[in-house]
């Protein structure tokens, strides 16, 4: 709910059309997920090492080197498990993101919308088949992060 009540102060202010528009429903998604990405990462910020970075910088790495070369590889991992987080959540939410969406058809209709007016309805055959299709998307989605996750470990060992 905040997330609306922010698209509707920044909206009328700045000009900018957020409300029924793919855009909104964007900016929705990334306020809802954010804090996944932030909850994974920053343990992992927290426990790397301050001497790691001066070390490589001491052996003449400038700062995008030791980014690429020394903190990437350690955030990698965390990164992508905050964004698959963050994208499971979003491929199911309907709270927030119902206000902004619109409801338009073939433009800013949600999945979860579809399957709560499949249910109202009657049609529990479509709604099952709407559900199944962002389990499959979900399912999807690890069986990738687990194969990058296995491909970075290999590669950085």
């Amino acid at each position: 709910m905040a997330t609306v009540a922010l698209l509707a102060v920044v909206e009328p202010r700045f000009g900018i059309e957020l409300a029924n528009t793919p855009s909104g429903i964007v900016v929705a998604l990334i306020f809802i997920g954010f804090p996944f990405v932030v909850r994974t990462v920053q343990p992992v910020i927290a426990e790397l090492e301050s001497e790691i970075e001066e070390a490589a910088q001491s052996l003449g790495a400038n700062r995008w080197q030791t980014f690429r070369k020394i903190l990437f590889p350690h955030l990698f991992p965390a990164l992508l498990t905050g964004v698959t987080l963050a994208f499971a959540r979003s491929i199911g939410e309907y709270g927030s993101v119902i206000f902004i969406a619109g409801n338009l058809p073939f433009k800013t209709e949600i999945a979860p919308l579809m399957i709560m007016s499949k249910l109202d309805q009657f049609d529990y055959d479509g709604a099952s088949a709407v559900a199944f299709v962002l389990l499959l998307i979900s399912f999807i989605m690890l069986l990738v992060l687990n194969g990058v996750q296995r491909w970075q470990q290999k590669a950085y060992r």
